[in-house]
Parts: C-alpha cells; sequence; structure tokens
C-alpha cells in the first residue's frame, strides 16, 4: 500500500520537477525581446502609474501585470526574476497533466502525459518568456481537471471552483477563454446526466465576469492591429505547435502509433488505451481554440501561436497515453526519440537570440561605443519600448524624438515630437544611433541634416546604424 501511495504522489511530482529543472536551465540565455521589454517598461513604474496604463494600452495582461509587479518590486527586473514564474507555471502545467493523464487512463499514462510536456522546446521556451502565457496554461489545466471533477460530481463547491479556474482563465490571457467552446464540446460528448445546468451555470459566470475586459480589450484593439493575415508564417507555427517541427512530427507520430497498436489488438483495446472521456476532453481541447481563433482571423487578423497555447498540454495528454499503450520497451523508446530529437530545439532557444530579438547584445554594441550626448531614433516605433529592458545601450541614449516618456504618456511607447521639432534637437547633435526595422523604409532625415552613416550592425530582427556628422563642434 506504501509503495502505491508513493508511487500516486511522485505521478505529478516527477514531471513538475523534470520540468522546473529543464526550464531553468539556462534560463538567462535568451535576451529579453520586445514583449518581454513591455512587461519589465509595465512593472518598473509605480503602481498608480501601471493602473493608469490599464486603461489605455495592454488591459488584456493587466492581470499578470500586476501579479509581477510584487515581483519586480522584490526581486528586481533581472531576466531570473522575470521569468522564474513562468518557469514555475509549467512545472505546475506538468503536475495537473499527469494528474489528468492518471484521473483519465492512468498513473502510466498521467506520468509519462507529464514527462512530454517536460521535454518538449515549447514548454522550456514559454517557460522562459516573462509574459503571460505559461500562467494561462496552467490555468487551462486546472480549469481542464476542474471539469472532469465538475462532470463526475456537479456539487455547487465543484461547479464554483471550476467556474473560478475558467474566469481566471480569461483574467490572465483573454484569447484563452476559446477554452470554454472546447469545454462544451467535452460537455456535450460525455452525455453525463445531471451536470449540463451546472456547466453552463459556471461557463455563463465565468464570461460574465470578463465582460469588462473584453470591453477593454475592443477599445484597445489598435494593440493587435500589427498582426498579419493568415499567411505561411502562421501555418509554419501551428507546424512546429511543439516549439520545433521535429519534435511536434515524432509527437503526433507517437499518438498515431499508439491509436494504431492499441486498435489492432481490438476495440476493447482500443477503449481501455483511448477511452472516450480522454478524446472528449484532449481533442476539443487541441483542435478547438486553434480552429476558432484561425477561423476568426478570415474576418480580423487576431492569430498568433502564443494566444493558444493552452491546446497544447492536451496533446501532451494523448502522446502520454499512447507511450502508455505501446507498452515499456515500445513507449520508453518513444519517448526517449522524443527527447532527442527536442534537444537541437532546446539548445537553439536558449541562444541570446533565441526569443525573437537580441536586445542584450543591441544594448551591448552601443554601450561599447557610445560617447556623451549620443542620440537615438526609431524608424518604428514599436521598437522603443526595448530600451526598458536593460538599464544599459539604448537607455542611456537621447531619445530625440520623444514628446513624453512612456510612464507620463501612459502607454508603453510614449509620444513623438512633430518632425520640426526633431529637426531642431538634431541641430545640436553629433552622434545619432539608428534603429531601423526591416520593414521600415529608407531614413532620410538625418542624411538631410548632414548626418552621414558610419556603420551598421545586423542584429536578429533590426538594423542598428550609426550615424555622426564630420566636422560638428557643438554650440558655443
Amino acid at each position: 500500500m506504501r509503495r502505491v501511495a508513493l508511487f500516486h504522489l511522485l505521478v505529478p511530482a516527477v514531471p513538475a520537477l523534470v520540468t522546473l529543472l529543464v526550464a531553468s536551465w539556462q534560463v538567462t540565455g535568451p535576451s529579453y525581446w520586445r514583449d518581454e521589454a513591455a512587461t519589465v517598461s509595465a512593472v518598473s513604474r509605480p503602481l498608480p502609474a501601471l493602473l493608469r496604463m490599464l486603461t489605455h494600452v495592454d488591459a488584456v495582461h493587466g492581470a499578470y501585470y500586476l501579479i509581477m509587479w510584487p515581483v519586480a518590486k522584490v526581486a528586481g527586473t533581472g531576466e531570473i526574476a522575470m521569468r522564474l514564474p513562468s518557469v514555475a507555471a509549467m512545472a505546475v502545467t506538468a503536475a495537473f497533466i499527469a494528474v489528468i493523464g492518471a484521473r483519465l487512463v492512468s498513473e502510466r499514462t498521467g506520468l509519462a502525459a507529464g514527462l512530454v510536456w517536460a521535454v518538449l522546446p515549447g514548454t522550456s521556451w514559454y517557460g522562459q518568456d516573462a509574459r503571460s502565457y505559461a500562467m494561462a496554461t496552467t490555468l487551462a489545466c486546472v480549469a481542464s481537471y476542474l471539469l472532469l471533477r465538475l462532470l463526475d460530481k456537479p456539487d455547487r463547491g465543484r461547479i464554483a471552483g471550476y467556474a473560478l479556474a475558467l474566469a481566471a482563465v480569461g483574467w490572465i490571457s483573454l484569447f484563452a477563454l476559446l477554452l470554454v467552446p472546447a469545454h462544451g464540446l467535452t460537455w456535450l460528448a460525455s452525455r453525463r446526466k445531471g451536470t449540463g445546468r451546472g456547466w453552463l451555470a459556471a461557463a455563463a459566470a465565468a464570461v460574465l465576469v470578463n465582460v469588462p475586459l473584453m470591453i477593454f480589450a475592443w477599445r484597445q484593439r489598435a494593440d493587435i492591429e500589427w498582426i498579419p493575415p493568415l499567411n505561411q508564417h502562421e501555418a509554419d507555427t501551428l507546424l512546429a505547435w511543439s516549439g520545433s517541427p521535429p519534435a511536434s512530427q515524432v509527437a503526433l507520430l507517437i499518438v498515431i502509433a499508439g491509436i494504431a497498436f492499441t486498435g489492432a489488438s481490438g476495440w476493447l483495446a482500443l477503449r481501455r488505451g483511448f477511452p472516450g472521456t480522454l478524446l472528449a476532453l484532449c481533442v476539443p481541447w487541441a483542435l478547438a481554440p486553434v480552429a476558432i481563433l484561425t477561423s476568426a482571423s478570415l474576418v480580423m487578423p487576431v492569430f498568433q501561436f502564443r494566444y493558444v497555447l493552452i491546446s497544447v498540454p492536451a496533446v501532451s495528454v494523448l502522446a502520454g497515453a499512447a507511450i502508455g499503450a505501446l507498452g515499456r520497451a515500445a513507449g520508453a523508446g518513444a519517448a526517449v526519440v522524443l527527447t532527442l530529437v527536442g534537444i537541437p530545439g532546446q539548445v537553439t532557444d536558449r541562444y541570446s537570440a533565441g526569443h525573437y530579438d537580441n536586445i542584450r547584445y543591441l544594448d551591448h554594441v552601443i554601450s561599447a561605443q557610445m560617447q556623451p550626448g549620443d542620440g537615438v531614433l526609431y524608424s518604428w516605433q514599436g521598437w522603443r519600448q526595448a530600451a526598458a529592458a536593460y538599464p544599459y545601450g539604448i537607455a542611456q541614449l537621447d531619445d530625440i524624438a520623444l514628446a513624453q516618456d512612456p510612464v507620463t504618456a501612459g502607454n508603453l511607447l510614449g509620444t513623438d515630437l512633430p518632425t520640426a521639432q526633431i529637426a531642431r534637437k538634431l541641430a545640436s547633435v553629433k552622434r545619432v544611433w539608428l534603429l531601423q526595422a526591416t520593414f521600415s523604409p529608407p531614413d532620410s532625415l538625418l542624411e538631410k541634416h548632414g548626418f552621414r552613416l558610419m556603420k551598421s550592425w545586423w542584429i536578429t530582427s533590426v538594423w542598428l546604424r550609426l550615424y555622426t556628422r564630420p566636422g560638428f563642434q557643438g554650440h558655443k
């Protein structure tokens, strides 16, 4: 009995510990990227200023910022402090994935599912990301587990707990509320009598308490106007749903192999390895949020894979069931192959440029060559928030076009001066650093005012260019 009880405890504990170790490995490897810089900017300001900012921009991330604000005040805004909450969230996610797998199939399935989650490259990528998506994924797993409990026994306590978890999913990441229709399909497929009223009440309550946030999000919809229409990039991110294409393909092959293997043994074996409750939960959970967000993007572009990261745990549970169904030897072999094919992605994600932008290196270049009085201009205003990432480099330059800083303006980018005032400020500057996004048109303002390009650096996703004005002596 003691061995059984110990194994029961180890089923969630082992995947959580492995995830914690893997996601913590080189957590400071990748540089902050611009979205993480937005987090740093938001949580660095006084609380009243943060609340004021949320009335103008990023209300959908408000709950996350409010969670991270005391973290920043206590531990600072370094990469370890800002990313460890996401690492912890991914570890908790692994525990709930294991518990769900054990509840639906077996403890072996739960253990395998949690370990699958631990070794996926995407788990570490988002675990090492100071944004809300790891926490949203955790809450999606909590809500899914509580849904199973509600479907077993729809008493008031379970209904209330599920409603609260589902509401929290929306508070932390509004698009994660796409879990609601997925759970609706699970409820319909489960055919559990007496559960309909409870589930509908909980789902309605969760959506209702998120209505104020939805109103703010609609008013701030300009925040996502940068999202392009559906294109090949979106298709590629879907194909790499696990964080890397090879790991994604192997994980799906494991699921297919597990179903084929158990199916070959007969209908009873198939139902035992992949019971109806497993499929009723995981298939809608994996597919519905992606399908809905993709369909909505045909009308208004809103698709980014991180918005539906909440669907990935469902595939981990299915992969865990497949590994359990394949038997000890074949299942262990499949798990090892999945781990090995994911290693290149794990390593690449921890490079300095592993998270899209390499602000850290950009700042190092500037700090090594900057001179007193140097200014900075941005060909695209969106790059200004990179100045919040680190205290050296960009943050030390005079922002020539800045009229109001982000805190004063109550946003993340501040406001710009009119072109004429920018030109007058340039008259007193000898050297200017220009951050030029690849899609920006050539900048002629500096050349018109006598500046000449001295040097350029291509740093992952942006051109850093140093301009100087020959013969400039300054004002006497």
